[in-house]
């Protein structure tokens, strides 16, 4: 069951009185996205390395977008930075 039947199953369940006078026309279940630990990807490719990552996704989107600025300009200017490991799409999850 998508998530928009589910919502919709329960609107109707707690309105009983507007299911025959509604009609709904428009229908989008959106994408969510995560990783095991809620941590982007960010860096080298697992599958080739002259590709850099940079997938901020899930619950933490800010602080993995500010910290993946930081991982990918010190990755290029060949800075260390410890949160090359942490968010390494190479990384252990």
């Amino acid at each position: 069951m998508c998530c928009f039947d589910k919502l919709e199953k329960d609107l109707f369940k707690l309105f009983p009185q507007i299911k025959d006078r509604t009609k709904i026309d428009y229908k989008f279940c959106g994408c969510f996205g995560t990783t095991s630990n809620n941590l982007s990807l960010i860096g080298e490719s697992d599958i080739d390395d002259g590709i850099l990552l940079f997938i901020s996704c899930g619950a933490n989107g800010i602080i993995n977008a500010v910290a993946g600025v930081n991982v990918i300009e010190d990755l290029l200017t060949g800075k260390q930075n410890p949160l090359i490991k942490i968010f390494s799409p190479k990384r252990e999850v």
